[in-house]
Order: structure tokens, then sequence, then C-alpha cells
């Protein structure tokens, strides 16, 4: 069933950028250098986080570190603002309908981005359909949120295929907090520990000195693990802070702080990043059934500053298609879907706008 005046915002890297964050595919974007020893394709998979959780998490912290104090930026609020509205266009006021019940959201948002940018800009419920960086949840198997067998889930249901054009920016504040206490899942979501990594290392000069953190963390509540470390975290992204200079340091307290003995990672003890990594697959834990309910509802969807380099984008272009709403694409090189997707002339409604999102956003008025 079409809702009447729901505008479904879809949302990549592009969106972020203006916020400092690269697009990841520049020159210094995480997608291109990967990591010392690693591709990027190798890097964000399970089977990494398996086979050397070492190298894995110490990527995803300097990927923290770089940009935990990114702010949202004018796209971000506008969104935050069209979502918040609550209800649909009424044609015969001009604007939202107010606050009555019963009627139709104006506008929901689905980001391919974990930055949690749109949460600190105040978006009530967004969903980060590619999870957010600054939480975690216990390693656990995905089949717990899909009962299908594997060899029945969709390809395009796996994250991707490809490097993503954006996702992971990286970090967002608590006003996502409400949703999290309401969907913990089973599987313990809790804030990342990133931050009281680099506390422990700063306060403690030598390493002999590090206590576990993770015997100090309980996943049964959701609290800050802050809350249990220094009160004063130290800078990441300061040369001098030992979390930057002394490497082995920093990887024996991002594996003790996230529960992984020298055995490797243990199903429902281990926290694991709550990012969908390359070879995993769109779940419920990651809100896809609402996802999908999402796109079948909305009388319009707008894609914006993605490449439709990964596989949610695939799967709402052909829903939109599908379902004959009209589409518009903004980026400041849009790709041509029709020739891309193989979509018969005349078939699908779509606009393209070559611009910026934020240069689009202020056309809207």
């Amino acid at each position: 069933m079409r809702e009447q005046g729901t505008t479904l915002y879809i949302t990549g890297a592009g969106v972020s950028a203006d916020s400092g964050i690269p697009t990841f595919r520049g020159h210094d974007g995480y997608w291109t250098i990967g990591s010392r020893n690693y591709t990027p394709q190798e890097m964000a998979t399970r089977a990494m986080y398996l086979g050397d959780p070492a190298q894995f998490l110490l990527w995803y912290y300097r990927r923290f570190a770089a940009y935990r104090h990114v702010q949202p930026n004018a796209v971000h609020h506008w969104l935050a603002g069209q979502c918040n509205a609550g209800q649909c266009n009424d044609s015969s006021s001009g604007g939202p309908s107010g606050g009555s019940s019963g009627g139709s959201p104006r506008a929901r948002l689905i980001t391919q981005n974990i930055d949690g940018l749109d949460g600190k800009a105040g978006n009530r419920d967004y969903i980060s359909i590619h999870g957010r960086l600054n939480k975690m949840t216990l390693l656990h198997d995905q089949s717990l949120f899909d009962q299908r067998p594997s060899d029945q889930r969709p390809s395009d249901q796996r994250s991707s295929d490809q490097p993503p054009d954006h996702p992971d920016s990286d970090h967002d504040a608590n006003h996502d907090a409400d949703h999290d206490a309401n969907h913990d899942y089973g599987v313990g979501l809790c804030d990342a520990p990133w931050d009281e990594v680099a506390a422990s290392l700063s306060s403690q000069p030598s390493l002999s000195n590090q206590t576990s953190l993770a015997s100090q963390t309980s996943l049964s509540s959701q609290t800050s693990l802050s809350k249990q470390t220094s009160p004063t975290p130290a800078d990441p992204t300061d040369p001098d802070d030992p979390a930057e200079t002394n490497e082995a340091a920093l990887i024996a307290a991002l594996l003790a702080a996230c529960r992984i003995p020298p055995s490797g990672p243990q199903m429902g003890v281990s926290l694991k990043p709550y990012v969908l990594l390359f070879d995993e697959y769109y779940t419920d834990l990651y809100r896809m059934t609402e996802a999908e309910r999402w796109m079948n509802s909305a009388s319009r969807m707008v894609f914006m500053g993605t490449s439709f380099s990964v596989n949610i984008t695939a799967i709402a272009l052909r829903t939109a298609v599908q379902r004959g709403i009209p589409v518009e694409i903004v980026d400041p090189e849009p790709i041509d879907l029709a020739a891309s997707f193989g979509i018969p002339a005349g078939m699908a409604d779509i606009s393209y706008h070559a611009m910026t999102a934020e240069a689009w956003v202020q056309s809207q008025g």
C-alpha cells in the first residue's frame, strides 16, 4: 500500500562528504587505500574478523579515531526536519498536516552510512541499514535473524560484492539511544569501547597494567562502557597518544575490550562492531524487513550521494520500478540507471539532478 505523499530518502557517502568524511572512492578513501596488509574487500569481512581480529579491529578503530569529531551538515539537518515532521504534506494547507493521528509520514530515511550523523542531527527514527560504528554486538550467527537456509537467501541481499561507495563514515552520538533501548535484538547491542581503549592506554604507562576491559563489561545493560573506564578519554587522533604510537599495546587493548581470547573470537562472548560486512546478509538486526516495508509504501524515492555500488540501492531501485513510483537521483556525477540496471526505456520515471546533495536541498526552498 502506498502512503500518500511519503518520500523515502536513501543516502550514501556523498551526503556526509560536506562534513569532511571521504566518499571512499577518492584517492584517500578507506575503500581505496585499505590497510597495511589487506585490501578493503578483504578487511571489511566477517572472515577477517574471525581470522585476524587484531588487524580488523585496528582498521575500524583508526577509522573511528579519524572522524570521531565530525558533525552533521545542512543536508543531515534538512533530512531530520523532513522525517521529524511526522505527517505527509496536506495539499490543501500547503504544509505538513500537523500532529493529528492516522496520517502518513512526510518522509523516511534509509542511510548506507554508519557515521550516525543523521542521529547527531536529531533524526528521531531512521534506518542505518549497514549499522553504526559506535555500537557493538555479541558475535552471533546471522541465521538468528534470517530463518531461510543460506542457499535460499538471494545473492543481492548480501551487503555487497563490490566495495561500497560509502558506507562507513564513523561516529554518532546518543540521539539513537531511545531506539537502541528498544531494539537490543538479543545480541547485547552496546556502546563500542573505542574511546575507552584510548583512555586506558594513555592513563596506564605499562602494558602489563592493562587489565582486561572484557572482565569489566556487562552486555546485559545498555549502559556505556565508559562507566567502567577512565572518565576522561584521551583523543585517539593525538599523535602523542600511546593508542596511536604503540600499536602492540593498542591491539592488546582492543582484543581485551572486545573479549577476544588468543584462540580467536567466540560466539556469544566476543564483541563485534555493529557494521554489516561484505560477506554478511541484510537481516532484521539491521531492520531489513522494516526497510522493505518502507520501500513498498513510499510514493517517491530520492537517492542522494550514492553510486549504487551496494546492494541495498539495487533492491530499492527495483522496488521503485516495479511499483511505478518516481525516482530522483541526486549526485554530481549520476550514473545512468537505465543503462546500468537494464531498465527498458519508458518503464521507469527517473529524474537526474547533477549536483551535490547540499545544492539540491537548497533548491527545495
